[in-house]
């Protein structure tokens, strides 16, 4: 599989209709409001808000009918069968838009490396979202860390979660203990102190910055969390992998 574009449309005019043209590589539509009108030679849909649409190579992709819409576009190309339902709908939008985003982010900085693996990531999480059976059951777990992995920017707590997954907080962390045999809470608290390590070696913001980003009131209390766990301070840390750096 191989990352070629990535882009953004929408308008508010009931009378556009998409261009008909021939279609060399795959193309995952993404709707964001609106309803898509479009078809090929063989079939024609009607892709509505929170829906996705994959259309193979075509020499006939033309819009069928016109509406205001907008939506998410990638084209990529793939020799090998999707393992993704062609279409579906989307149901972790957290997770989806936070993909997406990125993804535009690191085609502007023409960062096409990053962009083809948060393409694996987009299809295999709409692959799990839309595949019925417990062939394709993922764990919380994996949900969570791909949450994570997506928001770096924001301190992500045990409310954020539920309301992002679609469970009460208390579910949430009974389920994940039921499926780890760990406190979710405890596990949110090591991965804020992977995360706070991380931005300590690999960025320049201040402590009382990353603190705030790791979901601590203050640098004081982030510190004392961190030394717990690697026996030093955030500042001994930084200053230690400086001066090896030297």
């Amino acid at each position: 599989m191989r990352f070629l574009w990535i882009g953004k449309f929408h308008t508010d005019s009931e009378e556009w209709i998409h261009i008909s043209r021939e279609l060399g590589e795959y193309e995952l539509i993404i709707v964001d409001s609106g309803c898509l009108y479009i078809g090929d030679e063989s079939k024609e849909y009607c892709v509505s808000k929170n829906q996705y649409l994959i259309m193979s190579p075509t020499k006939h992709q033309h819009g069928t009918k016109p509406s205001a819409c907008g939506f998410h576009w990638i084209h990529f190309t793939c020799e090998q069968p999707l393992t993704c339902p062609a279409n579906g709908s989307v149901k972790n939008w957290d997770i989806i838009h936070s993909i997406l985003n990125t993804m535009l982010q690191s085609e502007f900085q023409n960062h096409n490396n990053v962009s083809q693996e948060l393409l694996h990531a987009l299809l295999q999480e709409l692959a799990y979202e839309n595949t019925p059976g417990s062939v394709t059951r993922r764990l919380l777990k994996d949900k969570i860390d791909d949450y994570l992995k997506y928001n770096q920017d924001s301190n992500v707590k045990i409310k954020t979660l539920a309301k992002s997954f679609g469970y009460h907080e208390k579910y949430l962390s009974a389920l994940f203990y039921q499926e780890n045999h760990e406190h979710l809470k405890h596990y949110l608290m090591q991965k804020n102190m992977e995360k706070g390590k991380n931005l300590l070696l690999n960025t320049r913001r201040s402590i009382s910055e990353i603190s705030l980003l790791c979901g601590f009131s203050d640098a004081h209390n982030f510190s004392r969390s961190f030394r717990k766990i690697y026996r030093m301070s955030p500042t001994q840390l930084r200053r230690t992998f400086e001066q090896k750096d030297k």
